[in-house]
């Protein structure tokens, strides 16, 4: 008899593909790319009309106000999106009710505190809140308990398998409705007798169109309640709810941090237009990760498929198969990103841009690597072992804060790209091992065939 030919990792993913999960996780990936293509474009447009200097001021308070929102939400989100499908397979209505008055509660408390902090800091800071800069700290501070009662509607969606409603609520709303604001200010505030776009007005926009996105977010998951929910008295495990929810609050605030804490620091060290700057070349960097993020998608539900299955030949195929795809699609990207950098950034948003090539550059390669890794933290996550992913993302966001202390007053915006590349690079290489240790998978792409 022949030697039966041992599928493709591609094969594998294809036959999830035929699933209604991965059907939905297509729908999911149609919604990402729209969201990162509109994000992308209203940044642009930002940039463009406040220049560097306010570009930085708009980055760096928004990136503050997200920082805060995730540390408000306790790790509630991902309690959320593991524990609504347990309640309802398992019929428990009080319990799924309770769970998400609780949380609800409980995010806007803390993130009402949260921003009291924040304003307070500002006002001993600043001297005040009169003056532009102050009105965009107000909009900052208000943007902390919008942001987090979204993300926790978007979440519920999501823990009720409402994944494209999600992210209609979450992803898409926002960039959408930002874009289309700010480029309807742009070609019509003149006629409207509108003031130029600043930074204050920019921040403002950014809470108006959250409002309207947790709104709709907060319908459709009032929609999606099954009926038994409304009327069941609420039951609360408060004590299991916090023991579950405490890694999941250090890997959702390691991961914002490591994500943040570049742009924070640079505005808190060095200057607004230095933090605009750097700004847009990490974001233009982290298209290098696009790759990394679309395999992702599809690739998540056959992990904890094959896991579940005991399948480790087959899911270390797929790992394997999916990061080598997935860094073949980042190298060209990384490439370009490195030898246009300059003529890239002063195209794209301004002449006064271009300084951040060589953050552009420098971030690419670390990007570069931090794909060749694989799908580190997923694999952990989906083969439940999500202690050792946010034990991973804390050494990472603990490396970034101490680096970019160091470096930043010494090399300013380039020695922000080199602590926040050693920090991604270090994080990956860790979370490799750990995946390594814990699954005895290997995660990266460089993996020989067996």
């Amino acid at each position: 008899m022949a030697k039966m030919e041992r599928p493709s990792w591609l094969g594998y993913i294809l036959d999830s593909l035929r699933t209604e999960l991965a059907v939905a996780s297509l729908r999911s990936l149609a919604l990402i790319v729209a969201s990162k293509l509109l994000v992308l474009l209203s940044s642009i447009l930002i940039a463009r009309w406040l220049g560097a200097d306010g570009f930085g001021v708009y980055a760096s308070l928004v990136a503050a106000a997200l920082v805060l929102g995730v540390i408000a939400q306790l790790g509630l989100p991902t309690l959320l999106i593991r524990n609504l499908p347990v309640y309802e397979v398992r019929e428990k209505w009080g319990l799924m009710r309770g769970l998400l008055q609780r949380s609800n509660s409980v995010v806007v408390a803390s993130s009402l505190i949260l921003a009291g902090i924040a304003l307070a800091i500002a006002w001993n800071v600043g001297g005040g809140l009169s003056d532009t800069r102050g009105a965009a700290w107000l909009w900052a501070a208000a943007l902390i308990p919008i942001a987090s009662l979204n993300t926790m509607s978007a979440s519920g969606l999501r823990g009720l398998r409402r994944v494209v409603s999600a992210q209609v609520s979450d992803a898409l709303i926002i960039p959408g409705l930002l874009f289309l604001l700010v480029g309807a200010w742009w070609v019509f505030g003149e006629s409207l007798g509108l003031d130029e776009l600043s930074p204050d007005a920019a921040i403002a926009l950014r809470f108006a169109v959250t409002a309207v996105a947790f709104l709709v977010g907060t319908a459709l998951l009032v929609k999606s309640l099954p009926p038994a929910v409304r009327n069941a008295r609420p039951a609360y495990d408060n004590a299991n709810w916090m023991r579950a929810a405490l890694p999941l609050f250090f890997l959702a605030s390691a991961t914002i941090i490591t994500t943040q804490t570049d742009v924070l620091m640079l505005f808190a060290l060095q200057s607004n237009a230095s933090a605009g700057v750097y700004q847009t070349a990490a974001r233009g960097a982290e298209l290098i990760t696009f790759s990394l993020l679309v395999v992702s998608g599809v690739v998540q539900p056959t992990i904890s498929r094959l896991h579940e299955l005991g399948d480790l030949d087959r899911l270390q195929n797929v790992v394997t198969g999916a990061a080598r795809f997935a860094l073949v699609l980042a190298l060209p990207v990384a490439l370009g990103l490195a030898v246009f950098a300059e003529p890239l950034l002063e195209f794209v948003y301004g002449a006064e841009f271009s300084r951040g090539a060589a953050c552009l550059m420098i971030l690419s390669a670390a990007q570069v690597v931090n794909v060749s890794a694989g799908l580190v933290a997923q694999i952990l996550i989906m083969t439940g072992h999500v202690r050792d992913a946010a034990i991973g993302m804390t050494l990472g966001a603990v490396v970034n804060v101490i680096l970019n202390a160091l470096l930043i007053p010494r090399w300013e915006i380039e020695g922000a790209a080199v602590a926040t590349g050693i920090s991604l690079v270090v994080w990956s290489l860790f979370l490799s091992g750990r995946v390594k240790t814990k699954t005895g998978l290997a995660s990266g792409a460089a993996l020989l065939r067996r």
